[in-house]
């Protein structure tokens, strides 16, 4: 085998090791937690969010190092408000390449601050 084989063949691996594990979770906030976990394996990233529409309006799930998500704390608030002012827009287009001149003046404001 090739290298590159050996990489496609690692990733489907990991990815069926992933799909068994997601199988055996006993609750949603434990899949929402090992989704933006356990992801890391297949995709790297630097932080990964779990953003519902089941509750009104939409919400954060999980967060990748993170237990649980606090809603009190500023970061969530900010990215709460964010991805509620950006995700119909991202949902239509099929996705969105988010920086601060797509946003509103007050989330623009502390995108530095945040990110």
């Amino acid at each position: 085998m090739n290298p590159k084989t050996d990489e496609t063949v690692l990733a489907l691996a990991t990815l069926l090791e992933l799909i068994r594990k997601a199988g055996a979770v006993a609750s949603q906030p434990a899949f929402d937690f090992m989704v933006v976990n356990e992801t890391r394996q297949l995709l790297p990233y630097r932080q990964a969010i779990l953003w519902s529409t089941r509750e009104r309006g939409g919400a954060i799930q999980a967060i990748s190092g993170h237990p649980q998500p606090d809603p009190d704390a500023p970061f969530m608030q900010w990215l709460t408000a964010l991805l509620r002012e950006t995700m119909d827009k991202a949902c239509r287009e099929g996705g969105l390449h988010l920086n601060q001149e797509h946003l509103s003046a007050n989330l623009a404001a502390d995108w530095s601050h945040h990110l």
